[in-house]
């Protein structure tokens, strides 16, 4: 897994992949300066990391959290419906409201019929979570049966439906091409040539810090990408593997993982008049998950 590229040619892709990531949020802006959109840029930027750094929840809404986390982890819908502490038509409710502050952002439990109230400012949310019972079938299975909804409010400024097509385009561009960058024969992150590497090479540079992260907690043991015999198809398969790195970084979630191992296991299969594109299978007893496209 070792970089082979020089500093320059690292320094070089980590610029163009930087340049070309940021263009599609930009255009968001619409048919303003650079040094404009840039600012609502930041304006964004700044109120979603205080929802992830620096985030405070009143003592209603911390408490109610703590104890639909419980329930979560249990496994328990039961006690998950009465634990919501509100009560609106059919259904039992918790509903947030969310600010941002100068040096925080605030979160408090509201009334139910809040939700739908006025956001005034940029960062402002309204969240819901509902739950209602469901009857059991007269020939079916027993247990309790519930209908779950969530729903959220934000406020994100004056963005135009244009300007988010315009936006969507080019990330879905830049999904599916290459960018010209200076790496060397083999693309320094595996032997070789070929899409794989033209792909892969990309990733590396420009998400260091994260694959330094995931190569503590897992392995891929196989991936593959390769023409297809039906031109212009390619196919790719990767396999991604947690390993004891998890334990030892993760306890607690190694825990977790352990506590459900054998309750999930998923096939989805995706296929069109072609045939099948992509597969994706999820083996929590493997800590295994496969992408197949």
């Amino acid at each position: 897994m070792a970089l082979a590229m020089t500093p320059a040619q690292q320094a070089a892709c980590e610029v163009a992949l930087t340049l070309r990531a940021w263009h599609p949020p930009l255009l968001l802006a619409g048919d303003v300066s650079d040094a404009e959109a840039v600012s609502l840029l930041r304006e964004h930027l700044h109120w979603q990391q205080a929802v992830v750094t620096s985030t405070r929840l009143d003592a209603q809404a911390a408490q109610t959290k703590d104890a639909l986390w419980a329930a979560v982890r249990d496994f328990n819908l039961g006690q998950l419906y009465d634990v919501l502490p509100d009560t609106h038509d059919e259904w039992r409710t918790f509903t947030l409201a969310g600010q941002l502050r100068p040096a925080h952002y605030r979160v408090a439990a509201i009334a139910p019929g809040a939700f739908d109230k006025p956001l005034d400012a940029l960062g402002d949310t309204t969240a819901e979570f509902a739950m209602r019972t469901r009857p059991v079938p007269r020939d079916g299975p027993g247990g309790d049966r519930y209908t779950l909804r969530a729903r959220l409010r934000a406020d994100i400024g004056a963005i135009q439906w244009p300007d988010v097509l315009r936006a969507t385009w080019a990330g879905l561009d830049q999904l599916t091409t290459t960018a010209a960058l200076p790496t060397p024969g083999g693309g320094g992150f595996f032997g070789g040539t070929g899409s794989d590497a033209e792909i892969l090479a990309q990733l590396q540079p420009g998400f260091a810090n994260f694959f330094r992260w995931y190569l503590g907690i897992a392995e891929i043991p196989d991936i593959l990408a390769a023409d297809s015999a039906r031109a212009p198809a390619q196919h790719l398969r990767l396999v991604v593997q947690i390993d004891d790195g998890l334990r030892e970084h993760y306890p607690a979630v190694a825990d977790y993982l352990a506590q459900i191992k054998g309750f999930i296991s998923a096939h989805v299969a995706i296929e069109n008049e072609a045939g099948r594109w992509l597969s994706v299978d999820l083996d929590s007893v493997a800590q295994r998950l496969t992408l197949d496209g």
